[in-house]
């Protein structure tokens, strides 16, 4: 699932997320395993990052916010 909700076609960077992905999390208790596609040149790296756990008393958008800025950092460095 791509929380982004569409292809970012600029290769760089994430669109902001929508909630769906957190929202399932949260329903159904399981983890949400987040990987980022980074472009390296014309070649792409796939980063698998730790689980991220959404419990039933958490704000959807503050953790929709703070999944994004997980996976930003990764790209950024």
């Amino acid at each position: 699932m791509f929380p982004e909700g569409t292809r970012n076609k600029e290769k760089r960077g994430l669109l902001p997320f929508k909630v769906g992905a957190v929202y399932m999390a949260q329903v159904t208790g399981l983890p949400i395993i987040p990987f980022v596609i980074n472009w390296v040149g014309k070649e792409r790296q796939i980063i698998i990052l730790d689980e991220f756990r959404v419990v039933e008393e958490d704000d959807l958008m503050k953790k929709n916010e703070e999944l994004r800025e997980k996976m930003l950092e990764v790209l950024e460095e």
